[in-house]
C-alpha cells in the first residue's frame, strides 16, 4: 500500500482564514474607536477649547485627532492606552495651531508698528487720513480686543503665554493631570514641566496685577 502524503493546507483556505482575521481586526478597531468617540469627544473638545479659545477650531482638532488615531491604531499595543494617546494627539495639534497663530500675530503686530512709524514721519504729526496719529497703546488695545474679545481677565492673560506654557497650565489646572503625565503627553522631562509651570504662574500673576491696576 503506497504511503499517503500528509495533506497540505489549501492556499485558498489559508487566504480565507487570513482575510477573516483581517476583517475581524478591522471591525474590532472600528468598535473601539467608536466607543472612544462616544466617551471622549466632548471632554476633548472642552480641553481643546481651553487651549485654543475657539470652540469651532477645537472641534476640528478633535475630529482630526480621531482620524489620526484610527489610521495609526496599529501603534497602540494595549486598548487601555488609547485615551492617553488620543489626548496627546489633541494637545500636539492644538500647540501647532497656537504656534501658527503666534507667528501670524507677530507678523500683524510688526505691520502695525511699521504703519505707526510711517505716520510719525508726517511733519504735522497727523496720520495719512488727516486725523491725529494713534499712539502705541491705542494700537495695542485694538489688537487685544480683536484677539480676546469677551474673554475674562484670566483668559486674556492665558492667551499671551507661549504654546507650551499654556498647554502645561491647562493640563495641570484644568485637566488636573499630574506633572509626570503632562511630561508624557508633551514628550519632555518632568523638570521642564515644573520650570515652565513656574514661569507661566509668574507671567499670569504679573498680567493679572497689571489688568487690575488698569481697571480692565
Amino acid at each position: 500500500m503506497p504511503d499517503e502524503k500528509p495533506s497540505q493546507p489549501s492556499p485558498v483556505a489559508g487566504w480565507q482564514e487570513w482575510a477573516g482575521q483581517e476583517v475581524s481586526s478591522e471591525t474590532r478597531r472600528e468598535e473601539q474607536v467608536r466607543e472612544l468617540f462616544e466617551k471622549r469627544y466632548i471632554p476633548l473638545c472642552k480641553l481643546a477649547t481651553m487651549l485654543l479659545d475657539d470652540a469651532s477650531s477645537a472641534e476640528d482638532v478633535v475630529q482630526e485627532a480621531f482620524v489620526r488615531l484610527y489610521s495609526s491604531w496599529w501603534r497602540i499595543r494595549r486598548a487601555e492606552a488609547a485615551p492617553a494617546y488620543l489626548r496627546t494627539i489633541v494637545v500636539n495639534l492644538c500647540m501647532s495651531r497656537l504656534r501658527r497663530r503666534r507667528v501670524q500675530f507677530d507678523a500683524e503686530r510688526a505691520m502695525v508698528a511699521a504703519m505707526r512709524t510711517g505716520s510719525r514721519v508726517l511733519a504735522d504729526g497727523r496720520n495719512d487720513a488727516g486725523g491725529p496719529a494713534r499712539s502705541g497703546n491705542e494700537y495695542a488695545g485694538r489688537d487685544e480686543s480683536e484677539d480676546v474679545v469677551d474673554m475674562v481677565r484670566v483668559a486674556r492673560a492665558m492667551s499671551t503665554l507661549p504654546p507650551r506654557q499654556k498647554a502645561i497650565t491647562v493640563l495641570r489646572y484644568w485637566a488636573d493631570l499630574p506633572e509626570s503625565e503632562i511630561a508624557a503627553v508633551l514628550g519632555c522631562a518632568v523638570g521642564t514641566v515644573k520650570s515652565q509651570l513656574a514661569k507661566a504662574r509668574g507671567t499670569l500673576a504679573r498680567l493679572l496685577a497689571e489688568q487690575a491696576g488698569d481697571g480692565s
